[in-house]
């Protein structure tokens, strides 16, 4: 589960995500999107339709 100690402001040029339940060594990815739109409902997350959607890999 993903949590959010410091949420994001307008203005700012940072904030920090933490994850919690994860298993040690396991493939992690950022997914976001930056823009309103139409969003797809798979594997009870939310993915973003944009063409601002960005996924990352953590490690």
């Amino acid at each position: 589960m993903a949590h959010v100690p410091f949420a994001p402001r307008l203005g700012e040029a940072w904030f920090r995500l933490t994850l919690s339940g994860a298993t040690p060594g396991e493939p992690t990815f950022l997914m976001f999107d930056g823009a309103c739109g139409p969003g797809a409902v798979l594997f009870n997350l939310e993915l973003g339709m944009t063409s601002a959607f960005q996924m990352f890999y953590t490690g």
